[in-house]
């Protein structure tokens, strides 16, 4: 369960490969459990701060997602290409509301029931994910303990995990924001995902910025 505001553990023992493993298993489901699992092994924020996110504030020009923090101010984390492609997955057409929805539409609850039942449908399509211990907030703790490891700033971690400390004096938004956009893809590479190909970006670029109107439709990039 992963339901609480706190400081990540910097020792969280997933391995990179063990959350890739889980990662892709989330993959093989659309249900609104694997698609918060999904998300959380790309972001490593707590998982309800990830599935309450509200689509109308996804920032599409800066590529952030806006989360509550624990002062319940709303704080910034990067989003890498993969970790789009899975918000575009959680959003489908919808364009405001929480991220991740049940088939109520209301918010999933991010409690042990709702951590089972993900371990189930992941387990049924890729057996592995049963062989060791893991749940939402040993992914988010293994994650920032991997960001730390690997001489990411303690305050770059903390703002990728959500936490949204106040920045030092002096530090501009933009450094900060490209700072966590280099830990987001970090993470990605780590975990051995293969990015599209750079002349696949740089055609989608061009096709949306010539087509004009549709640069900030998350939408219209569903296939990313």
């Amino acid at each position: 369960m992963d339901n609480v505001h706190r400081l990540p553990l910097a020792s969280g023992n997933l391995s990179p490969d063990q959350i890739a493993l889980i990662h892709r298993a989330s993959k093989t489901s659309s249900e609104p459990p694997a698609l918060l699992v999904r998300l959380a092994t790309l972001l490593g924020c707590s998982a309800s701060s990830i599935a309450a996110a509200p689509i109308e504030l996804i920032d599409r020009q800066q590529g952030l997602l806006k989360l509550p923090d624990p002062s319940g101010r709303m704080t910034e984390v990067a989003v890498g290409y993969a970790a789009a492609a899975a918000v575009v997955a959680a959003a489908g057409t919808r364009t405001r509301g929480p991220l991740v929805v049940d088939t109520y539409g209301k918010v999933v609850t991010c409690d042990l029931d709702t951590e089972d039942y993900a371990k189930e449908i992941l387990a049924a399509n890729v057996p592995a994910t049963s062989t060791f211990d893991w749940s939402l907030a040993l992914i988010r703790d293994s994650i920032f303990g991997q960001l730390v490891d690997f001489g990411t700033p303690m305050l770059v971690a903390a703002a990728q995990a959500g936490i949204g400390p106040e920045w030092p004096e002096g530090t501009k938004r933009e450094d900060m924001l490209l700072n966590q956009r280099a830990a987001a893809d970090w993470w990605t590479y780590r975990m051995g995902l293969r990015p599209p190909s750079p002349f696949v970006l740089a055609h989608a670029v061009t096709r949306v910025t010539l087509g004009g109107g549709g640069a900030n439709d998350l939408h219209s990039r569903r296939s990313s």
